[in-house]
C-alpha cells in the first residue's frame, strides 16, 4: 500500500487486492488518505465497491468521439485537460466523481480562466457519460458556478498599421493577409480555401466553419470584389497543383496553421503585434465606421449565429449613441 502527494497538493492512495489496483485521490491530509485507504480496502475485500467505468476509459471513448466532432485544438485541449485531472484524481471509478473532488481540483488551477475553461471540459465529460453512456452520475456541474473573469479588450489594429504590414509582407504572404482582409474569413477558414471554393465567373468565395451548433461543417458565400478577385487570379495562375488555395511546397499539402507569421511580420513593419483574428475584427469595425454597413449584413458575412455576437466585433460608438449623450451638454452648468 502507498500514500502520496500529488502535483495539485491533495494525497492519493493506491493498493492492490487480487492483481486488481485500486486508487483514489483528493484528500487534504496524509491521515485522511490513510483512513479512506483502510475503508476501500475493507469493501473490496467485501465486494462493496462502486461498480462502473474507470475515468480514463470514459475520457478515452469521450475523446474518440469528440475526435470525429471537433476541430484538432479543441480536442487536444480537452485531452490535456483530462490528463491533468487523471493526475490529481487516479483512475477512479466515474461514477464516485463527487461535487467535491471536482471542487478541490478546480481550486488547483492558476487563474479564473483556467478554472473556467477546466470546469467546462470536464463538465462535458460528465454530460457525455449521464446522456450517452447513461451512467448513474449526479448533474455535478450545476452546483459549482463559473468564476467571474474580466475579459481583455481586443486592440484592432489601424489602417495605418494594416498599411505596413501589405508593405513589409511578401508576394505570398501579402495574398493570405489580402484574402483574410476582402473576406473577413477566420485564418482556419482561408487555409482551408480550395479552387473549387473559388468561383471566378460568379464572382464568389465559399468559406467553410465549423464553428456551430452541433460541431457540423456550414459553409458561407462571400461576394468576390475586385481586389479579391485580382489577388486569386494570380495565386490561381501561379498554382502548383489544382486542390489548395494556400499551397505549403514543404508538406506538399496545405498550410494548417502559421504561428509564427504575424509576429515576425509586425516586427518587419515595426508595428505593434497582432494576430490574424484582429484583421477579422477589424472589417467589420472599418465597414460599420466608415460605412455605416447594417449590422444584419455584418452579421452574414462574418458567419455569426447571432447578432449579439457580431456586436462584440464593432469596436465603434454607433452615431445614435453619439447623439444622444450630445444632449448632455450644457445640462448641468
Amino acid at each position: 500500500m502507498s500514500i502520496w502527494k500529488t502535483r495539485g497538493k491533495c494525497y492519493t492512495y493506491q493498493f492492490e487486492y487480487q492483481k486488481q489496483r485500486h486508487s483514489k485521490s483528493g484528500f487534504r491530509t496524509k491521515a485522511e488518505a490513510k483512513r479512506a485507504q483502510e475503508k476501500h480496502r475493507t469493501e473490496v475485500r467485501q465486494g462493496k465497491t462502486q461498480t462502473g467505468m474507470a475515468f480514463s476509459e470514459v475520457a478515452n471513448l469521450y475523446l474518440d468521439w469528440s475526435k470525429r466532432r471537433h476541430a484538432k485544438k479543441t480536442y487536444e485541449y480537452k485531452r490535456g485537460v483530462f490528463k491533468a485531472f487523471l493526475l490529481f484524481w487516479g483512475d477512479n471509478s466515474m461514477v464516485a466523481l463527487t461535487p467535491q473532488i471536482l471542487h478541490r481540483y478546480l481550486n488547483t488551477r492558476p487563474s479564473n480562466n483556467n478554472y473556467n475553461a477546466h470546469r467546462k471540459e470536464l463538465c462535458a465529460l460528465i454530460s457525455f457519460s449521464r446522456n450517452q453512456l447513461a451512467l448513474p452520475i449526479v448533474d455535478i456541474c450545476r452546483q459549482l458556478q463559473k468564476m467571474p473573469i474580466k475579459r481583455a479588450e481586443k486592440e484592432i489594429p489601424s489602417q495605418e498599421s494594416i498599411i505596413k504590414l501589405l508593405l513589409a509582407s511578401t508576394p505570398e504572404e501579402k495574398a493570405l493577409l489580402l484574402t483574410i482582409l476582402h473576406t473577413a474569413g477566420r485564418i482556419d477558414e482561408i487555409l482551408r480555401l480550395t479552387w473549387e471554393d473559388v468561383n471566378f465567373e460568379k464572382t464568389w468565395v465559399r468559406l467553410w466553419t465549423r464553428k456551430k451548433v452541433g460541431g457540423n461543417w456550414k459553409a458561407r458565400f462571400i461576394s468576390m470584389n475586385h481586389d479579391l478577385h485580382g489577388v486569386l487570379w494570380t495565386l490561381w495562375k501561379k498554382r502548383l497543383q489544382e486542390k489548395w488555395v494556400f499551397y505549403n511546397r514543404k508538406t506538399v499539402n496545405r498550410y494548417n496553421r502559421r504561428p509564427k507569421l504575424m509576429p515576425g511580420l509586425c516586427r518587419r513593419a515595426g508595428v505593434r503585434p497582432f494576430g490574424f483574428h484582429a484583421l477579422r475584427h477589424m472589417v467589420p469595425s472599418f465597414l460599420r465606421d466608415k460605412h455605416k454597413i447594417n449590422i444584419s449584413l455584418l452579421q452574414k458575412l462574418l458567419g455569426h449565429e447571432t447578432q449579439g455576437t457580431t456586436e462584440i466585433y464593432l469596436h465603434v460608438i454607433d452615431e445614435s449613441e453619439r447623439e444622444m449623450m450630445e444632449k448632455l451638454e450644457g445640462a448641468w452648468g
